[in-house]
């Protein structure tokens, strides 16, 4: 029996009209898809297994993601009905249970916390929930160190130490803190990072008699911003403001202190010359 075949022009038209490509691709284990312009390629790839990549290139790594990601998380609301009510914690309890499994729309909602797994940490959450509090408080409240609650807020609960560069920030600490930087940090930022206008020669340097009643009066230097108390009543502190003010009054102090060395040789040269004339008058 004779295999019927497809003239090549039919194949060509059908492959330019992507009519073959998933047939391709399933027969390569994987498929994929590209940037809308053509650049990059693959950058969605899925392969027989149900591995999953995404990426800005093509590699063979099916679990890469290149890019950062964040999970925003559900809301809790798995029936649906605009509340947190018992009707979704009795859901959630069943899936925790395994009295019922939870269709892929319910399981996204149902992760409240947004770590890719549905959990008792989610049923902690939701009870919060039900109980008043706000989501993104409530993952505070149940999630055991840190974690995202929006796409441009990462916290630290209170009584963790965080260690960079060290995975013992609290043993290598002569003062016990929360955070502990086991090398130099850099910082990048738009604004002036040094105060060194107040050496401009237009720079109005106020007088030491001015700087000295601001100090008495207000009980803090001027460049030096005030403490701030927070909602828990602690005092608030810009480090940044805090170190640039610091540097710009040390900065002045020495403008001072040059002008004081001025004065006093000035009134130096003036007692000496007083002296020379009074032994002058007294050897008369």
């Amino acid at each position: 029996m004779k295999t019927a075949s497809l003239p090549f022009p039919f194949i060509a038209v059908l492959l330019s009209l992507g009519l073959l490509v998933p047939t391709l691709a399933g027969a390569q284990g994987v498929s994929c898809l590209d940037a809308p312009d053509g650049s990059p390629l693959d950058v969605v790839c899925v392969d027989n297994d149900g591995d999953v990549r995404i990426d800005a290139g093509a590699t063979q790594d099916l679990t890469r993601i290149d890019t950062g990601i964040f999970v925003e998380g559900g809301d809790g609301d798995l029936d649906s009905n605009g509340l947190i009510d018992l009707f979704d914690i009795l859901i959630l309890v069943d899936h925790l249970g395994g009295a019922s499994l939870l269709p892929p729309a319910q399981y996204a909602i149902a992760d409240i916390n947004g770590d890719g797994r549905v959990s008792f940490d989610d049923l902690g959450i939701l009870l919060q929930r039900f109980l008043g509090t706000p989501k993104d408080v409530a993952v505070q409240q149940i999630e055991s160190a840190y974690g995202m609650t929006s796409p441009t807020v990462f916290f630290v609960n209170s009584g963790v130490s965080v260690g960079v560069g060290t995975n013992n920030p609290i043993a290598t600490l002569d003062v016990q803190g929360s955070l502990h930087v086991n090398g130099p940090i850099t910082q990048r930022t738009s604004t002036v990072l040094h105060p060194d206008y107040v050496f401009e020669p237009d720079y109005e340097l106020e007088s030491i008699e001015e700087h000295t009643a601001f100090m008495l009066r207000e009980k803090h230097l001027e460049a030096v911003p005030r403490a701030q108390p927070g909602e828990d009543g602690t005092e608030v502190l810009d480090l940044g403001a805090l170190q640039f003010g610091m540097l710009e009054e040390l900065e002045k102090a020495h403008l001072y202190i040059a002008e004081l060395h001025e004065r006093l040789e000035a009134q130096q040269e003036e007692v000496a010359a007083l002296r020379a004339m009074m032994e002058e008058t007294l050897s008369r």
